[in-house]
């Protein structure tokens, strides 16, 4: 027999009226709809466990995934780093050489510049040697002439 029928049984033969009785009785049934028995909780407790055994799962695979991403990427940095590098490396090498060949054509020109300025003063120096002499030799001349007139010999 169902429960509901023996309760309802059992409340009239407490005096309960039929229309107050029955209305007990509905309640009842749904109260009792909404509790959940040993079986209804351990079936509840089993889909839990599975449902959290599957995130689990989930999140280490998912860990794993982000982590083999997370170092690709940080060897694709390390490649592009080292690229970069190299092309600085390069870079600083063509620069360095560049100044060098600018440093060694401005020494050059310097070394140049200075030859040309000491046979310039080379040159002065005879010409400048040559006009005293063109003037040493009249005053010279002229200065023999004071003395031997001034001391006749």
């Amino acid at each position: 027999m169902n429960p509901s029928a023996i309760f309802f049984d059992v409340l009239q033969s407490a005096n309960v009226s039929r229309d107050d009785a029955k209305a007990v009785v509905e309640a009842w049934e749904a109260e009792v709809q909404t509790l959940a028995s040993k079986s209804d909780l351990s079936e509840t407790e089993a889909r839990l466990n599975r449902s959290i055994s599957e995130l689990r799962e989930e999140l280490h695979s998912s860990i794993k995934e982000q982590g083999y991403e997370f170092r690709l990427a940080i060897e694709r940095q390390s490649a592009l780093i080292e690229k970069q590098g190299s092309d600085f490396r390069l870079a600083l090498e063509k620069q360095g050489n560049d100044l060098r060949l600018a440093m060694q054509r401005q020494g050059n020109d310097l070394r140049e510049s200075h030859l040309s300025l000491e046979s310039r003063y080379k040159l002065a120096n005879w010409q400048f040697g040559i006009i005293i002499l063109c003037l040493a030799i009249p005053v010279g001349r002229e200065f023999l002439n004071f003395l031997a007139n001034t001391f006749k010999f």
